[in-house]
């Protein structure tokens, strides 16, 4: 008996989504997108994440020193501070030379100026991720006259993080509002479903049939719908992704260094797929309950 009642349940759900396939193919329209600007946003958040974590726990510091008193910096000093990973000192050839290495196309402009430009420099990497301390050691460094400026990373990466938590912010405002309209779009196509079949629950009612024989195949076509929905995103998503180095070109090498992964994990478009389903379910049991146990009253 329990095998006949799923495969009436399984027939008749497949029944109804083929014989709603306009109505539901708005649906899936709906799903698709809202899952699709979904991943897109995860997937920034996640690279702009860890972009940022690895980022962020290597505060740098470029120390730059009058020529003549360049003798008079200790290295050995600074470098065995508990703050300091690593330290290198920079100078005024190497500095021109990496410069060149950078901007090839400059160098024309650097033989007009004719002397270097360039003076000799400390880089020092922290391994602390203390910002604080940090600026403290930093101040100490200044007093010191053969230092002529300190530049670091600290503005950058307070900025990055800022962009992360206004992407962070953006995905929870657009992605609740797309899953919303989703669920109401579910609710409302299911919805039209059940009285395009009134007359098949009026004499299942008639035949004795209990709510859950009448329910099911409609809450399980909302289901459908989810997983459907949720698959075809994923794939679209994972096209566009391959695609993104053909389109964007040249651009693309720089982006490539904030991108962590060019993909989402199985864990991810798992979870993706659950989700799908919990919405496709609860927003067809939300209808077929207005719609079978409210009309019993």
């Amino acid at each position: 008996m329990k095998v006949f009642l799923l495969k009436y349940i399984l027939q008749d759900s497949i029944e109804s989504f083929k014989n709603q396939k306009y109505l539901n193919m708005l649906s899936l329209i709906t799903i698709i997108f809202t899952f699709f600007i979904i991943n897109i946003f995860f997937f920034l958040n996640f690279n702009i994440s860890s972009f940022v974590k690895k980022f962020a726990s290597n505060y740098k510091a470029e120390i730059f020193l009058y020529e003549t008193n360049e003798k008079d910096f200790d290295i050995n000093k600074i470098k065995n501070n508990k703050l300091v990973k690593d330290i290198k000192f920079i100078t005024s050839e190497n500095a021109k030379k990496i410069f060149l290495e950078n901007f090839p196309s400059l160098k024309p402009t650097l033989k007009e100026i004719g002397e270097n430009p360039f003076p000799p420099s400390v880089r020092i990497i922290f391994k602390s991720s203390n910002k604080k301390e940090i600026e403290k050691f930093l101040k100490n460094l200044k007093n010191i006259p053969a230092v002529k400026e300190i530049k670091t990373n600290f503005d950058l990466i307070e900025k990055i993080s800022g962009l992360k938590k206004i992407i962070f912010l953006l995905g929870l405002f657009f992605g609740s509002i797309l899953l919303f309209t989703s669920f109401f779009t579910i609710v409302n196509i299911i919805k039209i479903v059940a009285y395009s079949r009134k007359e098949d629950v009026l004499i299942l009612r008639m035949i004795g049939a209990s709510n859950f024989y009448i329910e099911a195949p409609l809450i399980l076509n909302g289901i459908f719908l989810g997983i459907i929905g949720a698959l075809i995103s994923i794939g679209l998503f994972e096209i566009s992704l391959k695609l993104l180095p053909v389109y964007l070109k040249d651009f693309y090498k720089y982006l490539k260094p904030i991108f962590e992964t060019t993909s989402l994990s199985f864990k991810y478009y798992l979870y993706l797929l659950l989700s799908a389903i919990f919405i496709g379910a609860l927003s067809s049991y939300t209808s077929v309950y207005k719609f079978i146990h409210l009309g019993e009253e």
